[in-house]
């Protein structure tokens, strides 16, 4: 995800999208938290894009192992020194913020002091660019299908006897 070539990133973020449609975004979500732990910052960045637009698709019961466990690790990119992570990660957390309110700073836990502050104004500047109405039922997530994909086709009939017609 953190290739350096737009068409590839666009590329690799519509095959996670097309992912999510197969495999429980929870495991997705799981999957991508590991990104989020790579030296290269673009990776970061990115991973924690893809994690934030999972929430606002899936809500936040793909937040795995748990909601605060998940909101804690993306809080704490916050602080990098990389803008383009720490503004994913504030974006991230301003998507959560969006679905589930003031209780996200219960879930993030202690944050420095500055790191507080960046979070309140970007909640405070995306508060104003987004006009929140009642929040809308969040797509719940698709269970992944139990069903053979050779089951969908059509069989044909059972061959009729003959037998009888030859006579």
């Amino acid at each position: 995800v953190g290739e350096s070539k737009d068409v590839v990133r666009k590329d690799v973020r519509a095959i996670l999208n097309k992912m999510c449609q197969v495999y429980p975004a929870s495991k997705m979500f799981n999957f991508i938290m590991e990104g989020i732990k790579s030296k290269n910052s673009k990776q970061r960045a990115e991973c924690l894009e893809e994690l934030g637009c999972l929430v606002e698709s899936y809500g936040m019961n793909v937040c795995q192992p748990t909601p605060a466990k998940a909101l804690k690790e993306i809080a704490v990119h916050i602080g990098d020194r990389g803008t383009t992570v720490r503004n994913a990660a504030l974006n991230t957390i301003v998507a959560v913020y969006n679905v589930h309110g003031e209780q996200v700073f219960k879930l993030i836990g202690n944050l420095s002091e500055k790191d507080l502050s960046m979070l309140k104004e970007r909640i405070k500047r995306a508060g104003k660019k987004q006009t929140v109405t009642a929040p809308a039922k969040q797509p719940e997530e698709k269970p992944q299908r139990a069903q053979n994909a050779n089951t969908s086709l059509q069989r044909k009939a059972p061959p009729e006897d003959m037998s009888s017609k030859l006579k």
